[in-house]
């Protein structure tokens, strides 16, 4: 409940995910591709305006118009600064994200491909994360 109010009183939130297998070993760059925790899903579905790093490619999800995108520290320091004084378009962005997450990502959908790939049936929507893979 304190996490869901603290996202209620959030304007912005930074998307964090992992890097590693272990404590030791970095991921394999592919196994990065598109990859968030599901931090990503409580930004966005709540709709609190996103910062992620572009390594992850969630450019491939989401456009600048639905989230923001940072190379590095300062890029990410430069762009919070940036939308904490320009709340419209916080707020625009944020709305936008929370618009997308629902639409594109949401659990009918996730249960959908599930079932897909479980009973290896065609793909039955074009669901905008990458689904070549699958078993």
């Amino acid at each position: 409940a304190d996490y869901m109010d603290a996202l209620g009183r959030s304007k912005c939130g930074l998307n964090l995910s992992r890097e590693r297998e272990g404590p030791f070993n970095l991921a394999k760059p592919e196994d990065l591709y598109v990859y968030s925790s599901d931090r990503v899903a409580n930004l966005t579905g709540n709709g609190v305006l996103t910062f992620t790093h572009s390594k992850y490619n969630l450019d491939k999800l989401f456009t600048e118009d639905e989230m923001v995108f940072y190379d590095s520290n300062n890029d990410l320091i430069e762009k919070i600064a940036h939308f904490l004084k320009n709340d419209d378009e916080r707020r625009r962005i944020a709305k936008n994200g929370w618009k997308k997450a629902h639409r594109e990502l949401n659990e009918r959908l996730a249960t959908q491909y599930i079932v897909d790939v479980l009973l290896r049936e065609n793909i039955s929507y074009s669901y905008i994360w990458p689904t070549e893979q699958v078993i």
